[in-house]
């Protein structure tokens, strides 16, 4: 995402309503906050999973450019207001036409899909069917009658 999508393009939409500096802890920058709604979307993660995988996940937290020792994480709370920020704005529908034009104009295409998590274990065979009396047999095992 680093390399295909138009962050200053992007940085450009936000930044009119994005938060200035108040009183109270310095915003965290536009263009990690940014990084971190399209990893959310992309990952489907609510906001308290998306902060415990920025911490766990050093692929994730390089791409949101966060030096873990040196830079705070932004918390849960903290992202839903960005969140919020956007939708409230009508600005989270502009970036996704922004980055699907953006896109198409490159050639690649965005469909979506989900990924599954399958983990194959050994499993000890079954005590029960030692004669195999009554064992399971696969339909396309069973003989066919066919007088």
């Amino acid at each position: 995402m680093n390399r295909v999508l138009p962050w200053e393009a992007l940085c450009a939409v936000v930044e009119p309503v994005y938060l200035k500096l108040r009183n109270g802890r310095p915003p965290i920058a536009l263009e990690p906050m940014l990084w971190m709604y399209f990893l959310a979307y992309s990952f489907n993660l609510p906001d308290a999973a998306l902060e415990e995988a920025i911490y766990e996940s050093e692929s994730m937290h390089r791409f949101v450019d966060i030096d873990l020792g040196r830079i705070r994480v932004p918390d849960e709370t903290t992202l839903r207001k960005f969140q919020h920020l956007l939708g409230r704005s009508h600005l989270g529908a502009r970036l996704f036409e922004e980055v699907g034009l953006h896109l198409q104009a490159q050639g690649v295409a965005v469909i979506s899909g989900t990924m599954i998590d399958a983990t194959i274990i050994n499993v000890p065979s079954s005590t029960k069917n030692k004669d195999k009396s009554g064992a399971f047999a696969p339909m396309w095992a069973t003989p066919v009658n066919r007088t």
